[in-house]
């Protein structure tokens, strides 16, 4: 089951990665010049923001980070920096910012279940990668920002509870076979 929906998430996954990873950038470069970084710095938060729960979550399954193999998880990044960096009305589009970024968290934990499923992890351990990989890269971000990560203030966002609805539901569409690409992108 889990295989089939890989061969058929294929190719649809790979451009929702990158807008996630591009969503999330933003977010990460967006505090950057919040907090008055130079570019590198603003690339350096809009990395780890990018890329920080999947290269977390691949470390754990053991398998070669997609984030150092792939120039479209370098890239997208880089355009985010670019676009925050040099636009001054990037701050400006604070509602848009925040539906990409749900739709980033919705894609990570998704895609991070499945591959840890995939990997033949049990329900427990794939929902904590799945959760992880939607959640992670915002947390090393604040860290190296020095902010304390939203996803650990219970006065802020919304994070893990729903990244953690979002996993248990593709454990649960996996459990009574129901999880293909049309239910895991709903």
């Amino acid at each position: 089951m889990i295989s089939e929906m890989h061969e058929l998430a294929g190719a649809i996954q790979y451009p929702l990665d990158l807008a996630g990873i591009f969503a999330f950038a933003v977010q990460g470069a967006l505090i950057a010049t919040r907090k008055d970084f130079d570019f590198f710095g603003t690339l350096l938060l809009a990395e780890s923001a990018g890329v920080g729960g999947g290269l977390f979550r691949d470390l754990v399954l053991r398998v070669e980070p997609v984030a150092f193999t792939d120039l479209g998880c370098a890239t997208a990044p880089f355009l985010a920096t670019l676009l925050v960096f040099f636009s001054s009305r990037a701050q400006s589009w604070k509602l848009g910012w925040h539906v990409a970024d749900a739709g980033a968290l919705g894609i990570f934990c998704v895609t991070g279940t499945v591959k840890a499923l995939d990997h033949g992890l049990n329900s427990p351990a794939s929902v904590a990668i799945g959760v992880t990989t939607a959640v992670g890269g915002g947390v090393a971000c604040s860290v190296l920002a020095r902010e304390i990560p939203s996803s650990l203030a219970w006065d802020r966002d919304l994070y893990v509870v729903p990244a953690l609805l979002g996993s248990g539901l593709v454990i649960l569409l996996h459990a009574t076979s129901t999880l293909r690409v049309a239910t895991a992108v709903a």
